[in-house]
């Protein structure tokens, strides 16, 4: 996990992401906002009771720190699904769900009922808002297209990364081998303890669920999101060399990340955000 600053916000970076010159990629951190108490510094979300003009300014900061205009960001809503939209000048399809986007918007804009974006319109800067869940960063360097998605257990058991890699060929015609994807900071399996109704939810899903369930002390078990998300890019047809796992974990780490698990529903939320140059 590379860690830069920019004007006091610090920030996650992708190595893979910073070798391609034709996109910027970054996760925030909770360091280098206004918000105060224990929002403090630098949440994103305003659905957690959070002043609004606090995270007005910390969304201003970061695009600042990334280097877009905050007016051309826009938001996933965050519904723990794998519907993806499609973000374009004019209007937006949505695969997977009825009707159709407006072109981006001022900074509080955010596309409703959808945990993924896509678009091929340089200066959009997708952003997937997290506090445990991992968050994908994926860029085509042969076709200049870019896409962001929060990837929830829920998520996860739908095959969001597998998604992800399908619309942007569906839409753009991308080929698996030319992306390159980061998976955020999140929740690792050190952390994640899961109960037998996520087991068996897993286990109906996916049917190599079992290999990323991991046993501790007693009846503890975990699971490992990294990992799993990491298989579902694989099986997509992403080359393993141009997957980057960030590796650090949200619920150990409460001096750089927020997270739910720790903090609760009313904790902070930070951001994953990809924008063609």
């Amino acid at each position: 996990m590379a860690r830069t600053e920019a004007d006091r916000v610090e920030l996650v970076r992708f190595a893979l992401l910073d070798a391609a010159s034709g996109v910027a990629a970054a996760t925030s951190t909770r360091r280098g906002g206004v918000s105060g108490g224990g929002f403090a510094s630098m949440n994103l979300s305003r659905s957690v009771g959070d002043d609004p003009a606090a995270v007005l300014e910390n969304r201003r900061r970061l695009a600042a720190a990334v280097g877009y205009a905050p007016e051309r960001q826009v938001f996933a809503e965050q519904v723990h699904g794998s519907r993806i939209a499609v973000v374009e000048a004019g209007g937006a399809g949505m695969p997977g769900a009825a009707g159709a986007v407006a072109a981006p918007q001022p900074a509080t804009w955010m596309v409703p009922g959808v945990d993924g974006l896509v678009t091929d319109r340089p200066g959009v800067a997708l952003t997937a808002m997290s506090a445990d869940c991992p968050c994908l960063a994926a860029y085509d360097t042969a076709r200049h297209v870019a896409g962001a998605a929060h990837a929830s257990w829920r998520g996860t058991a739908a095959n969001m990364a597998g998604s992800l890699v399908r619309v942007l060929a569906d839409r753009y015609g991308s080929r698996p081998g030319d992306l390159v994807v980061g998976i955020a900071p999140s929740i690792g399996p050190c952390c994640f303890d899961v109960r037998e109704d996520f087991v068996a939810t897993m286990r109906a899903a996916l049917p190599y669920a079992d290999e990323y369930l991991r046993t501790g002390a007693g009846d503890r078990r975990t699971f490992d999101l990294w990992s799993c998300n990491r298989r579902q890019l694989l099986d997509a047809g992403v080359p393993a060399e141009r997957i980057e796992v960030a590796g650090a974990c949200t619920r150990c780490r409460p001096e750089l990340f927020y997270s739910y698990r720790r903090e609760g529903a009313r904790g902070g939320r930070f951001g994953t955000v990809v924008v063609l140059r």
